[in-house]
């Protein structure tokens, strides 16, 4: 025992010590580590995309101070420097700061193709315009045209224009989304706001009291917005803080979504910029900033949070990012007053290329930077999805199959395996009829001639030693819950014919079959990380449930005068399942000879299957308990509700043994530091 403690101590020692000293977070001689996602949008570490260049912290004799936003327009900067209450215009030839004496707090601004530029001031409630020089104009006030609302708050925060001259305005504690007004400052109405989030409480609230009522006690509103920005084709980008997988969106002229629900994104994204060639850049508080294509794929991820405030590359509060056409990156922080500047590497460059030709619809010039960036990287899975739609448009759709596999591209190995199947069935048309011709005389002569012969001589004789092993006589009895369930009931209840080891085996039979469906279903169907299944995480999720309903329904039933036996309850779940036990493994071989064009032969079919075990399920539940109808409803739902309270107590007590362990941990590492 005392040997076994110091073994212990040495380890948590050891463990210790290299969290106390821990490796540097990259070996490229950058504070940061670069990230790209692969098929299955899991981060994988990559070449660096962009270096740090510079840090401007002074234009001329000028300070910023608080800054909170900035634009790039014809290779002139404009910075909002908020709280020195101006805004600050640099370029090459010059720099000049205006607005100190109308300004109180610019926080976002936006200049158009005329040079005109509009701030967005929240303490003053308005929108500032000044010309190219910095010559006040004119200021837009709070909308007064009615459809705006008398008590709908219009607080500018961040502003943005499309090529028309429409203004979109974030405005702050404006749920109804942003703000469009007309070049001359009219209201042209609301746009893109967020759906409100479903609240539970507020839905059975206003079942019982009036709408009033309920508003005084809950207020289920849409999320703010946080930033904005519009592209050359006036696309509108937005951002919404606390969400995750959609809090970048780009919306069309119906104020929808186009991009993806699952992106790789942040919940605390606090700026965004479109690039060169429509690539969405996007910077976040934790410092990182990413870049994605048009489609929402995610091409990089470098920087991080800098809580030292020195070091380059790192960021502390970043509140903007833009682009400029040489894809050099600029990014504002608010906290360190400065600006940082990052190049592209060769990398970043040859990804560049190739997406832009990808989404031009070039797919076979695409090819050759695609194929170079695998050299660089060959785990950078868009390439592969951009190789397979150049073999597709070359018609060579063995390799775009291929490639669309290892990019997890659904849809495109679909479309390919479609080609592929064609060409098959159109080169073996002949063979195949000639096949289905000689089966049918085959059969023919067999229902004449060999039937009675083969079945008395052959299949009689073998069928019935197999009947003489109990075990096989149970896992036989599958097929008379097919035939006739009622009659198989009765025999699992009242006759006992099944033993419990048969329906451990049928239990492991249908896991196996579950694993079959995950290595060996339809590409077109399957999306699982093959490499990252863990055999012992499937059967939790896959029997787990299973048995919380053979237990739960039992303790039930047990309290609700059922009949049945906890044996009763084991052996008849499985054999309830008996057509997924008999007809799953046909359904996933079928799938591999489907694509999505035939989904709904798939959904029918496994449909069909869910439906047909369900039914058997309750009807097995209620013999065995000698149930009624509606009693068997009521112990059904019962069964669900008690299945739910197990499962919060199993994570409460998985939770507070963490906690506990967790304790001892710290506690032993504590005393072994201080001696």
């Amino acid at each position: 025992m005392k040997k076994l403690l110091i073994v212990v101590m040495l380890c948590l020692l050891i463990n210790i010590t290299f969290q106390l000293n821990p490796k540097a977070s990259a070996v490229n001689g950058l504070p940061y580590m670069t990230y790209a996602e692969d098929a299955y949008r899991n981060m994988i570490p990559t070449q660096d995309a962009y270096v740090p260049v510079s840090i401007r912290r002074t234009f001329d004799t000028l300070t910023l101070k608080g800054p909170e936003d900035m634009m790039i327009r014809d290779g002139v900067m404009y910075i909002a420097d908020t709280l020195n209450k101006r805004v600050i215009i640099t370029s090459d030839d010059e720099t000049i700061s205006f607005g100190s004496d109308v300004l109180l707090r610019p926080t976002g601004l936006y200049i158009n193709e005329d040079h005109t530029i509009y701030v967005a001031d929240i303490e003053r409630e308005t929108i500032m315009v000044f010309d190219h020089d910095g010559i006040f104009i004119e200021e837009i006030g709070r909308p007064e045209e009615p459809m705006f609302g008398e008590e709908t708050p219009f607080r500018p925060y961040k502003i943005h224009g499309d090529n028309a001259g429409n203004l979109f305005v974030l405005s702050e504690g404006t749920y109804q989304g942003l703000v469009q007004l007309a070049p001359t400052g009219e209201f042209l109405g609301f746009f893109g706001a967020n759906p409100a989030p479903f609240d539970l409480r507020a839905t059975v609230l206003k079942r019982i009291f009036s709408d009033d009522i309920v508003a005084n006690f809950i207020q289920v509103v849409p999320q703010t917005m946080i930033n904005l920005t519009v592209d050359s084709y006036n696309r509108v980008y937005t951002i919404t803080r606390g969400t995750t997988g959609n809090s970048l969106k780009r919306l069309n002229i119906s104020g929808i979504n186009r991009l993806p629900q699952d992106l790789n994104d942040s919940d605390v994204s606090s700026a965004l910029a479109v690039g060169p060639i429509g690539n969405i850049y996007t910077v976040s508080e934790d410092g990182f900033i990413r870049e994605y294509d048009q489609e929402g794929n995610l091409l990089f991820m470098f920087g991080g949070k800098d809580n030292r405030m020195y070091q380059q590359g790192l960021f502390n509060v970043p509140s903007a990012i833009e682009i400029d056409a040489s894809y050099i990156i600029y990014v504002l922080d608010k906290a360190k007053n400065e600006i940082q500047m990052f190049r592209p590497t060769a990398f970043a460059q040859i990804v560049h290329e190739a997406v832009d030709l990808y989404q031009q619809g070039s797919y076979l010039e695409s090819m050759v930077p695609w194929e170079d960036v695998l050299r660089y990287n060959a785990m950078f899975d868009l390439a592969n999805k951009g190789i397979g739609q150049a073999y597709y448009k070359a018609e060579n759709y063995e390799e775009a199959a291929l490639y669309f596999s290892l990019a997890n591209d659904r849809e495109g190995y679909s479309d390919a395996y479609w080609e592929i199947r064609n060409v098959w069935l159109t080169d073996q048309l002949s063979l195949i009829l000639v096949l289905l011709l000689t089966f049918y005389v085959v059969h023919i002569v067999y229902v004449w001639k060999l039937k009675t012969v083969v079945t008395k001589d052959l299949i009689t004789p073998i069928y019935g030693r197999m009947m003489k092993t109990p075990v096989v006589k149970d896992l036989v009895f599958v097929t008379s819950m097919i035939k006739h369930p009622l009659d198989g009931i009765y025999e699992i209840k009242y006759r006992h014919r099944i033993q419990w080891p048969s329906a451990l085996i049928l239990y492991g039979l249908l896991f196996a079959e579950y694993l079959f469906s995950l290595y060996f279903e339809g590409q077109a169907f399957n999306g699982r990380e093959l490499e990252r299944i863990s055999i012992m995480n499937e059967a939790v999720s896959f029997l787990g449930p299973i048995a919380l309903f053979i237990i739960a329904n039992y303790l039930v039933c047990a309290i609700n005068e059922g009949e049945g036996r906890f044996k009763d309850v084991l052996i008849g779940s499985i054999y309830a399942l008996a057509p997924l036990l008999l007809f799953w493994p046909l359904v996933i071989m079928l799938s591999r000879v489907l694509t999505l064009n035939e989904v709904f032969i798939y959904d029918a079919l496994m449909g069909i299957l869910l439906i047909w075990s369900s039914i058997l399920m309750f009807f097995t539940i209620k013999d065995i308990h000698n149930y009624g109808v509606l009693e068997t409803i009521k112990i059904f739902l019962i069964t669900a509700f008690t299945i739910v309270m197990m499962m919060v107590t199993i994570i409460l007590i998985s939770g507070l043994a963490e906690q506990l362990i967790n304790f001892i941990y710290e506690f032993l590492s504590e005393v072994i530091l201080r001696g």
